[in-house]
């Protein structure tokens, strides 16, 4: 119970932090694979916070995978936050209200598409064979 507490204490404590990173995502809407803004700025926040950074993933310009550590666990995390088309909304709101009326917005579920990898697939992937893991 004491690990608990002490995450989510540590959660609580820099939540305003992780808050300001979603806000700029949400504020600099991106489609698909031009995402360029908001893959710079958490690519770069995890890169300060003492990550490995690899961009430009599988051909693709604004994927990219951080590493921190070795050995195990292996903790895999995807983050899909293109902004779909026609699905412009003001934040906050539980009520349809677009920020620019069709322009895109929205942001797909994890796990919706075929692209993402379990994390059982990641268990063995060794630092030199990031690439194998892009979604």
């Amino acid at each position: 119970m004491k690990e608990k507490q002490t995450a989510v204490k540590w959660i609580d404590a820099h939540s305003p932090l992780y808050e300001e990173i979603a806000g700029f995502i949400w504020e600099h809407p991106e489609p698909g694979l031009a995402e360029f803004e908001s893959a710079s700025r958490l690519s770069g926040f995890l890169e300060q916070k003492g990550f490995e950074v690899v961009r430009g993933v599988s051909g693709m310009p604004t994927a990219f995978i951080a590493a921190w550590g070795t050995g195990k666990p292996v903790i895999g995390f995807c983050a899909e936050y293109d902004a779909l088309p026609n699905l412009s909304q003001k934040s906050g709101l539980d009520r349809p209200e677009p920020v620019v009326p069709g322009e895109p917005h929205g942001c797909t579920r994890s796990g919706d598409n075929d692209r993402g990898r379990s994390l059982e697939s990641l268990q063995d992937v060794q630092p030199d064979d990031r690439s194998s893991c892009a979604g």
